[in-house]
């Protein structure tokens, strides 16, 4: 049978890739946004920082352990955070972007030759990708390249933004990072799905969805089977047994069991033949010494 690897259903696998990005992306804006219409923009990225630090102290809490996503985006908005209501000037608030995309560049390149990349990671922990039990070392060597592939993809980001931030003025350069990014971000996405099921197909390995739990069959009905064959199964051990016993008073001997009955089963009717066979040594004992003490 040939490895494969496991997705989960559709519906849990759009909750479980839904869950990992509002947890990263969506709750930290939802703060910033909230925050900064009250009380401007320090008082957002206060919030955001303050909301993204929260749920990784639940989850460390709650499951052991941060995913790679969540860190990734702390130790963002940390610096960004930082930078920005250090300084207060403006063109460190437009620098946050093309750094962040750096600092993820550095992120990526640094686990792309590694034991565990980090596309391989977040694919087990964003849409729940469940690899073969055994290591596959062609498989490895696709995540290693496509953890470079977006290391190159920030790196460009970087690039991008940067030129932007020098031509642009404030406004129109927040609105043309936003567009450039999702397009990238997007094709990456697109471009590494298509390779990743091609590099399957190659390596021979099959890619789908987990199997769906049956319903659980009650207690009671197993219960109530395995009951209706006990008393076949008695019925077959007693008539047996006195089949047996017909044979050994008509023979006088020692008839053993069918090879049909397990252990267990001739466990009765064992205990029952040797019992006859003591019955019978202790008479002929008696009898033995009751008659030299008649013919004293």
């Amino acid at each position: 049978m040939p490895e494969h690897l496991e997705l989960p259903r559709p519906l849990r696998l759009l909750r479980t890739a839904a869950w990992s990005l509002t947890e990263a992306a969506g709750l930290p804006v939802a703060a910033y946004a909230v925050a900064a219409w009250l009380g401007g923009r320090n008082a957002g990225l206060l919030a955001a920082l303050a909301a993204i630090w929260a749920t990784a102290a639940i989850r460390k809490v709650a499951t052991g352990r941060i995913p790679s996503l969540l860190t990734i985006s702390a130790v963002v908005l940390t610096l960004q955070t930082a930078a920005v209501i250090g300084t207060g000037e403006l063109w460190i608030f437009l620098l946050q972007f093309p750094v962040a995309n750096l600092c993820m560049c550095v992120l990526f390149a640094r686990t792309a030759r590694g034991p565990n990349p980090l596309v391989a990671r977040l694919a087990a922990e964003v849409v729940a990708l469940r690899l073969p039990a055994t290591h596959h070392l062609g498989l490895h060597r696709f995540f290693q390249r496509a953890t470079w592939l977006w290391a190159g993809i920030f790196l460009a980001l970087t690039g991008l933004l940067a030129v932007l931030m020098a031509t642009e003025p404030g406004g129109l350069f927040l609105m043309l990072s936003t567009v450039v990014t999702t397009a990238l971000i997007v094709a990456g996405a697109g471009a590494s799905t298509l390779w990743f099921l091609f590099a399957l197909r190659g390596l021979g390995l099959a890619l789908r969805f987990a199997a769906p739990l049956g319903p659980a069959r009650p207690a009671g009905m197993r219960q109530r089977r395995m009951l209706a064959r006990l008393p076949r199964s008695r019925n077959a051990l007693t008539g047996q047994s006195h089949h047996r016993h017909q044979r050994e008073r008509s023979s006088g001997e020692a008839v053993p069991d069918s090879p049909g009955v397990g252990g267990v089963r001739r466990l009765p009717a064992l205990a029952e033949h040797v019992s006859i066979r003591l019955n019978r040594s202790v008479s002929s004992g008696t009898s033995a010494l009751v008659t030299p003490a008649r013919m004293v």
